[in-house]
């Protein structure tokens, strides 16, 4: 589909509403004092316009208003021979998938105030464990038995699994992200020398803890007791999100069935693993590049099945298109070569499983949610904005790179000024609540945001380095 029948459509069915939040409009679009401070705080700004003044707000202003103009004047120009829809595809996918999620699962979500309770009694305590982690299920039922039977855990570790030393850990009541292992360290009181298990992990190990021992590290200050209140409460909240998507994940794939063709699958997993480990384009499990098209490289044909999914056949062309749209994600960091393909196959199946999750979207009409459309409308522009600024670069004899070598000076000589016939061609449509602007508040600390465990990580795209003009004399000042 081609970006510009995108737009369209997005122009002709999004709505603005008018309220208290809205700082700038342009025509369809809007600024709103959320997106003021999203863009400013939660990523870097440049040094001409990191404080909290008057000046500096007007810049940051400026700049997004900028961008906002960048992207309209191209709109009409913009096609799938200049930009593809993949990346944009994919943002929109992933805030259907965000809303779809916050609709059907999260907002079910009720606090059990008995529970908190007890947690908060734990929450305090510094854990020191012993455990084992065991991938075999026959082997957890024999380690469970010799438990029941008195068996002493080193005895177990040392005499029946042979193991030269016993894996050791300290666990505190924020570190653990997995509901069934937090339960059961923090849900009741533990004592030294007590053992836990089997529980079953997220990634569908069976552990067996002991309490080796625990320090109590109190709360002295009103203060601190509220804060600490706070942070529990929100902690709890967060890993009853992941118990209740587990849950439904569970229920919305009950039935399918994934089967990978070994031969290609071993194929795939060793080039997987060539670019995105050896070639340094995972960190922190997120793709930093343009993710692998498999079907070009030597030795994998573009035909060849990649899976079965409930029955159907998909070849290596469909799991092309999939990935270009959805960088694969991988759920662990440091995966060493012989534990890749096993990664490598869970980042395939929780593809799949986002793009159950995208027809349910759709199915849902998703695709034309308020919300879905608004977050997405401030990553189309921003990329529709940079891919003018690099026209309007190339076409200037400035290139790129020189550019991001040094913005101010590619600005003070030929942006600000192209940026003020933007200004002077749209002002007619630009509307702009100076009270709300003075309302803000901005810190100047340097800070990027990410979302973990998605295709695309970044809560918001980065600063728009455009202008670095304060004065503001176009448009019509308005309080919506």
């Amino acid at each position: 589909m081609k970006i510009t029948l995108l737009l369209i459509l997005f122009t002709q069915s999004f709505i603005f509403s008018l309220d208290n939040d809205v700082l700038v409009r342009i025509k369809d679009r809007v600024i709103t004092s959320e997106d003021f401070i999203l863009r400013s705080e939660y990523t870097v700004r440049p040094s001409y316009c990191k404080s909290n003044t008057q000046i500096h707000k007007k810049i940051i202003l400026n700049s997004l208003i900028s961008e906002k103009l960048l992207a309209l004047d191209i709109e009409s120009y913009i096609s799938s021979d200049n930009l593809s829809d993949n990346f944009l595809k994919g943002i929109k996918e992933q805030y259907m998938r965000d809303y779809l999620l916050r609709d059907m699962v999260y907002s079910n979500i009720k606090s059990d105030s008995t529970a908190n309770k007890k947690y908060l009694k734990n929450s305090t305590k510094t854990y020191t464990l012993n455990f084992l982690a065991i991938p075999s299920l026959p082997v957890a039922n024999s380690i469970d038995m010799l438990i029941s039977q008195g068996i002493e855990f080193e005895t177990i570790c040392f005499d029946y699994l042979n193991l030269a030393e016993i894996p050791e850990k300290e666990m505190t009541f924020f570190y653990e992200n997995d509901p069934a292992i937090h339960e059961s360290i923090f849900l009741n009181q533990l004592f030294p020398g007590e053992i836990l298990g089997p529980i079953i992990s997220k990634d569908n190990k069976y552990l067996f803890i002991k309490i080796k021992s625990f320090k109590d590290n109190p709360l002295i200050t009103s203060d601190e007791v509220a804060n600490h209140v706070s942070m529990v409460n929100q902690r709890l909240y967060e890993l009853d999100q992941v118990r209740q998507y587990d849950l439904y994940i569970k229920e919305t794939m009950k039935g399918s069935n994934v089967v990978f063709n070994n031969k290609v699958f071993v194929q795939l997993a060793s080039k997987a693993y060539d670019y995105y480990i050896d070639r340094n384009n995972l960190i922190n499990n997120q793709v930093l590049s343009t993710s692998l098209v498999f079907s070009k490289q030597d030795s994998i044909n573009y035909y060849d099945e990649a899976f079965v999914l409930d029955g159907n056949s998909y070849n290596i062309s469909y799991l092309d298109d999939l990935i270009s749209k959805h960088p694969l994600v991988f759920r662990n960091q440091n995966i060493s070569r012989r534990d890749f393909g096993l990664q490598f196959k869970y980042a395939l199946v929780d593809l799949i499983r986002d793009e159950k999750l995208n027809e349910i979207a759709y199915s849902n009409n998703y695709d034309t949610n308020e919300n879905v459309l608004k977050d997405y409308r401030v990553f189309s522009d921003a990329t529709a904005s940079k891919l003018h600024l690099e026209a309007l670069l190339n076409g200037n004899n400035f290139t790129l790179n020189q550019f991001n070598q040094n913005p101010e000076s590619i600005i003070d000589n030929f942006l600000n000024q192209y940026i003020e016939s933007l200004q002077a061609l749209y002002s007619d449509s630009i509307q702009i609540n100076f009270d709300l602007l003075d309302q803000i508040e901005l810190t100047n600390i340097d800070l990027y945001a990410y979302k973990k465990g998605v295709p695309y990580p970044m809560l918001v795209p980065l600063f728009p380095v455009l202008t670095n003009k304060s004065i503001i004399d176009y448009g019509r000042e308005i309080n919506f």
